[in-house]
């Protein structure tokens, strides 16, 4: 959970170095699975072991990172709140026991009571 805050904060707070860090090093692992192909549509495992056939391809990430770097603003980082966190963790693992998902608690409790509750 803190290492997906931490991403998330690096986005904020420099989209640029995020798109660099994050999503370039995905970039490069995809192939072209022929010389006719204009974006290279096979991804390369982690552990170079397989190849997995990508409708999208490189193409898709490729837009994802220039869509994020043209909207990219520098945003102030996110504080962590505790109180969220132990509401949200709370509730996920009551719905997750239950086998069930939604915003109320089996008990009826709005997001809004719940952190009150943690409050």
């Amino acid at each position: 959970m803190v290492d997906m805050f931490r991403a998330i904060n690096l986005c904020r707070v420099s989209p640029q170095t995020m798109a660099k860090s994050l999503f370039q090093p995905f970039k490069n692992r995809f192939i072209r699975s022929s010389p006719t192909e204009e974006y290279p549509d096979v991804y390369v495992t982690m552990d170079r072991t397989r190849g997995i056939k990508c409708y999208e391809g490189a193409k898709a990430l490729e837009d994802l990172i220039n869509t994020m770097l043209k909207a990219a603003h520098n945003m102030a980082p996110m504080q962590w709140d505790e109180c969220l966190y132990r509401a949200a963790h709370d509730h996920s693992g009551e719905m997750g026991f239950a086998g069930e998902y939604g915003h109320e608690t089996l008990l009826g409790m709005s997001m809004y009571d719940r952190i009150r509750e943690h409050s």
